[in-house]
């Protein structure tokens, strides 16, 4: 087990091998086991807004906004886009 400050760098438990990348904010940015990545994806308030493992792309709904996910194969980007956002009243009922 590898440590840098708070940030656990790598470890190998189970014959797994995990190492993890932050960004200067101290947010896990990718997750590595045995070679297969995941990549974290926030929004410039720190709130994790997607996953991509592999062709994968999750996009997540954080407060008031739905993000929608779009992987450029050409590019190998994978870009978050706010698609909607909601407003709610009390008890999570939409406006």
């Amino acid at each position: 087990m590898s440590w840098t400050g708070r940030e656990l760098q790598s470890i190998s438990k189970n014959n797994n091998t995990y190492s993890f990348t932050y960004n200067l904010n101290g947010l896990r940015t990718k997750k590595s086991v045995n070679g297969t990545n995941t990549f974290y994806y926030y929004d410039d308030s720190n709130n994790l807004i997607g996953l991509k493992k592999g062709m994968c792309v999750i996009a997540f709904h954080v407060t008031n906004y739905l993000y929608s996910a779009h992987y450029n194969s050409q590019t190998h980007k994978t870009i978050f886009c706010i698609i909607e956002k909601k407003t709610y009243q009390a008890y999570g009922v939409f406006i």
